[in-house]
């Protein structure tokens, strides 16, 4: 199965006022989005995160500060965030199965 996140609705505005850069940060983490609505963006995954999204480690920086500033994350820990659930989640494993 293919990983997808919730998207809602009401919050499209919001994240498409956002900066260039603060959305192409946003889509780069979605990435390692966990179960639990966190992202830990290691040294090791911002090093690579940087190389795919072709920016540098400053830029990284003032989209991951306007993400926090917007409250679309919240910084937990040093490279450790916690995506808004009300802004877009990963849904739980078998909310795609059909039930008959």
């Amino acid at each position: 199965m293919r990983p997808y996140i919730k998207l809602y609705i009401e919050n499209i505005a919001e994240i498409t006022r956002l900066s260039p850069t603060a959305k192409n940060v946003l889509l780069g983490i979605i990435h390692y989005l966990e179960d639990d609505n966190t992202v830990d963006i290691s040294a090791h995954k911002r090093t690579k995160l940087l190389e795919i999204l072709g920016i540098k480690k400053q830029t990284f920086s003032n989209g991951l500060q306007e993400l926090q500033t917007k409250q679309v994350i919240t910084m937990i820990d040093t490279g450790y965030y916690a995506i808004d659930p009300m802004y877009l989640t990963k849904p739980v494993h078998d909310e795609h199965k059909s039930e008959d």
